[in-house]
């Protein structure tokens, strides 16, 4: 916690009672004060669904999932997003390690992203996003589908309350 030390400045025009105005405005005002913080708001909710917010300039986004099912199969995904050139457009890769068996781990089909902006309001955004999905998974072994594919995806995000 960072404190602020307040200043105390003397009256020009009363030299004489320095004392006493000391004492009085230490009964008005603390040594010390807090800032009062803005509580924050919920604005990005990546973990749970796919949000509409691009990548600010200058910031380059590292996402990381994993999922373990009940027959003890996995999977794994890294995702990178960057703003190109600008917020308005959004590059990403998605690169999959799967663990269809427990005698089979490697790489699925790596997916190619762009995210356009379309809409940026201070409630509302709307980014939607087209994928090429590469057949770089073996689909004999259940790590790919073995083709290459298409993705489409209309993320909306709505700002229900602004606390």
């Amino acid at each position: 916690m960072i404190r602020q030390r307040r200043a105390i400045t003397f009256p020009k025009k009363f030299p004489a009672i320095p004392a006493a105005w000391v004492f009085a405005r230490s009964l008005s005002a603390p040594a010390f004060s807090d800032p009062v913080p803005k509580p924050k708001k919920i604005e990005d909710n990546f973990f749970l669904i796919e949000e509409a917010y691009n990548q600010d300039p200058g910031v380059i986004r590292h996402i990381q999932t994993y999922q373990l099912m009940k027959d003890k199969t996995w999977g794994y995904t890294f995702t990178q997003e960057w703003p190109v050139p600008k917020m308005t457009h959004q590059l990403s890769y998605t690169i999959p390690i799967n663990h269809p068996d427990p005698s089979m781990t490697g790489l699925g089909d790596i997916l190619i992203n762009y995210r356009y902006q379309l809409i940026s309001k201070e409630a509302l955004s709307f980014s939607p996003r087209l994928s090429i999905v590469l057949p770089t998974g073996d689909s004999k072994q259940g790590l790919g589908n073995g083709s290459t594919g298409v993705q489409v995806n209309l993320p909306l995000s709505v700002e229900l309350s602004n606390t």
